[in-house]
């Protein structure tokens, strides 16, 4: 773990987890915060495009006098592991970072926020626990979400016009995900994740909670989350 100075906030990189000898982290820790955020971040190249929001979101729920923190989950980005990781494996990674988080003080209420895929892996995790969930940009179904990223990734790669007749570019789809399934890795963005977490994600169906749009989410997320869901 490594600790610095962030201005009006203490910065800390890294905690030791149950499943790994580590995993990355970012966590924002203000003099005596009032609470705390956890962020599931979304998986693989997806996250890459979120990274700019997760800085942005972590910053200011730290100006507002919570503890923040985000986090790679185990086998992702610069939390390395050996083996692939599967839904058991991630779903413990956002357990002991909420543990991490919890211990930080004596804070009150946390809040969890999961962006993109990182909201049906917080869902999983959190079955057992009364925390208040949200998600951004999370997909209504696993199993919907990888097949139309395969179908815009056929679609870019063989021509296929999406309108009108679009029954050979179902089966072309359908027959993309099950090869590359049965090969162990799926793409999803140009990225390849492990055949289980892929299947296990797609048993998944977002749970019943809040999911925010609008013209300044920013600020919405970050409002909901600093209050504990008491304003969603």
């Amino acid at each position: 773990m490594v600790e610095r100075d962030a201005g009006d906030a203490i910065e800390r990189l890294g905690f030791l987890s149950s499943s790994s000898p580590g995993l990355f982290c970012r966590m924002l820790l203000p003099e005596r915060p009032t609470g705390g955020v956890l962020i599931c971040p979304d998986l693989s190249a997806a996250r890459s495009r979120s990274l700019e929001r997760e800085r942005s979101l972590i910053t200011e729920v730290a100006r507002r006098g919570l503890a923040a923190l985000v986090f790679d989950y185990h086998g992702e980005a610069r939390s390395t592991s050996a083996a692939p990781p599967g839904l058991a494996a991630v779903t413990r990674d956002v357990r002991d970072a909420l543990a991490v988080l919890e211990g930080e003080g004596e804070h009150g209420s946390t809040a969890v926020l999961g962006i993109g895929a990182g909201g049906l892996i917080a869902a999983a995790a959190l079955t057992v626990r009364q925390v208040s969930l949200a998600t951004w940009d999370t997909p209504e179904n696993g199993e919907r979400w990888l097949t139309a990223l395969v179908r815009v990734r056929a679609i870019g790669q063989m021509g296929f016009d999406a309108r009108g007749d679009t029954s050979l570019l179902d089966r072309v789809t359908t027959d993309l995900l099950g090869d590359e399934l049965a090969r162990g890795t799926v793409s999803v963005l140009g990225f390849d994740l492990p055949a289980t977490l892929a299947t296990e994600i797609a048993a998944l169906s977002r749970p019943d909670t809040d999911s925010f749009d609008g013209t300044d989410p920013m600020e919405l997320v970050a409002g909901w989350a600093c209050s504990s869901g008491e304003n969603a």
